[in-house]
C-alpha cells in the first residue's frame, strides 16, 4: 500500500473513529437526536456537542485539509448534472421529503410512552438544533459520499468502495433503531450509487437532508399544535 494512501486511510479513520465514539456515547444518553423511540433528547450539550464535532471532524477539517477547489469539485462535480440525473435527483428528494412525512405522522400517531411526562425542548433548542442539524448532515454526507468514497473509488474498485462506505455507514446506526440500520444498506447504497453516477456529493446531501428534515420538523410542529390544544 502507498504511503500516500496509508496516511489518508488512517486520517479518515481516526475522524471516523472519535464520531463513533462520540455517537454511541449520546446513543446511550439518548441524545444522538432532538427526539427518537426513546423520548426527547436528555442532554442537550452532549447533542449539540455531537452535531458540533461532526461539523467540524466530516466537514471543516477535510475541506482545509482537500483544499477550496478540490472539496468544491467533490461537492458539486466537475461538470453539471444532465437533465435526466437532475430528475432523478429531484425525484429522490420529493419522495425522501414524503415519507419523512410519513413515518413522522406514524411516530406521532402512536407516540411511545417514554414520551409521556417529558416537556418539549424550548424553542431556542429546537432553532439551534435545526441550524446545526443542516450544517452536520451537509458534512456527514460531504465525508461518507464524497471524501470517503472518492478516496476509496480512487484506490479500490467501485463494489468494494461501496461496501466498505455502507458498512462504516451502517455501523453509527447499528446501536439506534433496528429498523433504521436495516434501512442504512439499501439507503446507503442507493446515495453511494447515485453521487457515483453524478460525479458529485450534492444529490446524498440533498436527499439526506429532506428525508431527515422533514422527518423531525413535521414531528415536532405535531407536538407543537398538541401541546397548544392542551
Amino acid at each position: 500500500m502507498e504511503t500516500g494512501l496509508i496516511t489518508i486511510f488512517f486520517s479518515l479513520m481516526a475522524t471516523y473513529l472519535i464520531l463513533f465514539g462520540l455517537s454511541i456515547y449520546a446513543h446511550k444518553k439518548n441524545s444522538f437526536k432532538l427526539f427518537s423511540h426513546s423520548g426527547w433528547a436528555e442532554e442537550m450539550p452532549t447533542l449539540f456537542l455531537t452535531m458540533i464535532l461532526g461539523i467540524i471532524l466530516w466537514g471543516i477539517i477535510p475541506f482545509s485539509i482537500w483544499g477550496y477547489q478540490t472539496s468544491i469539485n467533490v461537492i458539486i462535480g466537475q461538470e453539471p448534472p444532465l437533465l435526466h440525473q437532475f430528475l432523478v435527483v429531484f425525484f429522490s428528494g420529493f419522495l425522501a421529503f414524503k415519507i419523512g412525512i410519513k413515518q413522522s405522522e406514524i411516530l406521532s400517531l402512536n407516540l411511545p410512552s417514554s414520551f409521556s411526562g417529558q416537556e418539549k425542548p424550548k424553542d431556542y433548542y429546537i432553532q439551534s438544533y435545526v441550524y446545526y442539524r443542516i450544517l452536520y448532515l451537509l458534512a456527514y454526507e460531504f465525508w461518507f459520499r464524497g471524501i470517503l468514497l472518492v478516496t476509496l473509488v480512487k484506490h479500490l474498485q467501485l463494489v468494494p468502495a461501496i461496501f466498505i462506505n455502507i458498512i462504516l455507514y451502517s455501523l453509527l446506526h447499528f446501536i439506534s433503531d433496528k429498523r433504521e440500520f436495516r434501512l442504512c444498506f439499501p439507503f446507503g447504497a442507493y446515495l453511494c450509487l447515485l453521487c457515483w453516477w453524478i460525479g458529485a456529493a450534492w444529490p446524498a446531501m440533498l436527499i439526506h437532508l429532506s428525508l431527515s428534515l422533514s422527518y423531525e420538523l413535521n414531528f415536532v410542529l405535531m407536538k407543537r399544535i398538541k401541546y397548544q390544544k392542551i
